[in-house]
Order: C-alpha cells, then structure tokens, then sequence
C-alpha cells in the first residue's frame, strides 16, 4: 500500500513541476517575443520617421538643387515650377494620367 501512495504522489508532485515548468518557460517565451515584436515595431517607427523628415526635405529643396546639372538655382526654379503647373494643368483638363510625348 506505501508504494502504490508513494507512486501517486510522486505522479502529482511530477505534474505539478512539469506544469509549473511549462507556465515559466511559456511566459519567459513570451516575454521575449514581445520584447521583439516592439524592439522591431521602434526600429519601423524611426525608419519612417527618417523617411518622412528626408521626403519633407526633399520637397522643400528640391527648386533650389542643381540635380548634377551646371545651370543656375533660379533656372532649376524656374523649370521645377513650370513642371508643376503643367502636372496641375493635366490633372484640371481631366486627363488624370499622364502621357510622355513621343
């Protein structure tokens, strides 16, 4: 009868372990995946933030860069700003997309 008690309650107190085991190494897991997943999400959000303030930048200077080109910045203005007014011309005479001459 002492080894059938024994055995029993060796059997509980081996669940208990293994089921306390496997809540820790469960949440250790997901700690670490959550940890990742919001260590990834920052790195996203800084690159876009990145791209954002360089893609602002680039259309603030963009009339005034010469493009590797030796003409001078107002001549770049000028031309930036004639593209501009053409693009608003297609989009107002309701040809919405645009057709590069041949």
């Amino acid at each position: 009868m002492g080894g059938v008690f024994s055995a029993t309650i060796g059997g509980i107190v081996n669940n208990i372990i293994g089921i306390l085991l496997g809540i820790i190494v469960g949440a250790l897991a997901f700690m670490i995946i959550i940890v990742a997943v919001i260590w990834a999400l920052f790195k996203i959000w800084l690159a876009l933030i990145k791209a954002y303030i360089f893609t602002l930048a680039d259309i603030i200077f963009a009339p005034f860069l010469d493009f590797g080109r030796f003409n001078s910045r107002i001549d770049n203005w000028f031309w930036w700003l004639v593209k501009r007014y053409a693009f608003k011309l297609i989009r107002i005479s309701g040809n919405h997309c645009y057709v590069p001459p041949c």
